[in-house]
């Protein structure tokens, strides 16, 4: 009789038919194609579907403002030119208190690309505007949110149109790591084109130019926005990580002593670990320790971010929890025993604890004498307390000694620790690269 086979039919149902053994191997072999290629448009569909939503988001952000998301209202947007801002900062000025308090709310809700033309609106010659830029300028410069540019230019990638290369171009050196790298993602499709290619050349002389000084942060400044428009460029992205090597070098040190489970601080903590570490430029290189009683590195010596190491990471901080007490003078120690063997130029301390040391050197004085010697003045300390207990006054000394900065979380929030870990984090990475955040 044969081994039995299968004949495809009518609406692809299948019937047993013993007469063609042949056929059972090409019917498989159908059969994986055609599962292969469900899967295939089920992930395309689900991708989409992502992006769509995403999109009608920034869509719905931008109307809920009377912002029209259409591609040229969004580049008057960026260009500072936006009728719908003027509309706003005039009906400060309303008679009508509501309207007034409407504006300002909105403004303020818009961040940072107004910040430019309120700066003007200062000079007002209404007291009431003055009055209330001030107040809506002093709002937007604590927050620092930059939510609506990310939209509209997120939005303006969406429609593949060469208008939008001119007012992105013109974002690739944001004061704003992340606005930049933003714009510079959304140009790669253009990178052909004139304008583009006339910029990475620009780029590549700005390099040289830093090269040819010995410049290396200003080399790897021009390298980066290259790699940026041009992804695929081996190349640079070689010549990038050879350089980091010798100068981004970041340790987070992350108290895990038995407070922090005290409103899942050290949970919160982990969370904005993982986003800091996402962050992180190409070629960067770090470790993580989590201190208690003791010290508990990722590893004992510094590593290269590869996206192995990265995961690696990523997994280790997953599995820490809080226990013991707090050592300070030991983790210090292992730190600088680290950045000491590896023979580095240069390297960013990131220290987050929720309390005062109770293992170990206790005394302020010592510690930050210590570090002070260690440091050797090529290493800065930044620092991060949490709650009511952070011993504020060693933190401070310890990030000002070392030409670091400090903050201070009183009511740490799961959200308010990941937000600062953020700026924080962006602020070592500017330090490292010589950048200034205007």
């Amino acid at each position: 009789m044969g081994n039995p086979s299968y004949e495809i039919i009518d609406n692809n149902f299948m019937r047993l038919n013993p007469a063609n053994p042949d056929r059972e191997n090409r019917y498989l072999l159908f059969n994986r194609n055609y599962i292969s290629l469900l899967l295939i448009w089920f992930l395309f569909f689900v991708y989409s579907a992502s992006h769509a939503q995403d999109n009608s988001s920034d869509e719905a952000s931008f109307k809920e403002i009377g912002l029209e998301p259409s591609l040229p209202e969004l580049i008057k947007f960026i260009e500072g030119k936006s009728e719908r801002i003027e509309n706003l900062i005039k009906q400060l000025d309303d008679e009508d208190w509501h309207k007034r308090e409407n504006a300002q709310e909105i403004l303020i809700g818009i961040g940072m690309p107004i910040l430019p033309r309120l700066q003007t609106a200062l000079k007002d010659r209404s007291p009431e505007v003055r009055m209330r830029v001030n107040l809506i300028v002093k709002e937007i410069s604590s927050q620092r949110n930059w939510q609506y540019l990310q939209s509209a230019i997120r939005l303006m990638a969406k429609t593949r149109d060469k208008q939008i290369i001119n007012p992105l171009i013109t974002l690739i050196e944001h004061s704003s790591r992340d606005i930049a790298f933003s714009a510079a993602q959304a140009l790669v499709p253009f990178n052909n084109e004139p304008p583009l290619i006339k910029l990475i050349e620009q780029y590549r002389k700005s390099a040289s130019e830093a090269e040819s000084k010995k410049d290396i942060y200003g080399t790897l400044q021009a390298l980066e926005k290259i790699l940026w428009l041009d992804p695929a460029n081996q190349e640079v992205q070689k010549k990038i990580e050879l350089l980091r090597r010798e100068t981004l070098c970041i340790i987070y040190l992350i108290d895990e002593s038995g407070s922090m489970t005290v409103d899942k601080k050290l949970e919160s903590v982990k969370q904005g670990l993982q986003l800091c570490i996402n962050k992180l430029p190409a070629g960067t290189s770090l470790n993580v320790i989590f201190f208690a009683t003791q010290p508990y590195p990722y590893k004992d010596k510094i590593q290269p971010l590869t996206p192995a190491i990265k995961d690696d990471i990523q997994a280790f901080i997953k599995e820490r929890s809080a226990r013991g007490g707090t050592n300070y003078s030991d983790v210090l120690t292992e730190t600088f025993r680290q950045v000491k063997e590896d023979k580095r130029s240069v390297a960013a301390l990131f220290f987050i604890t929720d309390g005062p040391p109770t293992v170990g050197e206790i005394n302020d004085k010592n510690i930050i004498q210590a570090v002070i010697n260690q440091s050797e003045g090529k290493i800065s300390v930044f620092t991060l307390g949490l709650g009511p207990d952070a011993n504020l006054p060693i933190l401070n000394e310890l990030s000002a000694k070392t030409k670091g900065t400090n903050s201070h979380l009183l009511s740490p929030t799961p959200e308010a620790i990941i937000n600062e870990m953020e700026k924080i984090n962006s602020r070592i990475i500017e330090s490292l690269m010589g950048i200034k955040d205007k």
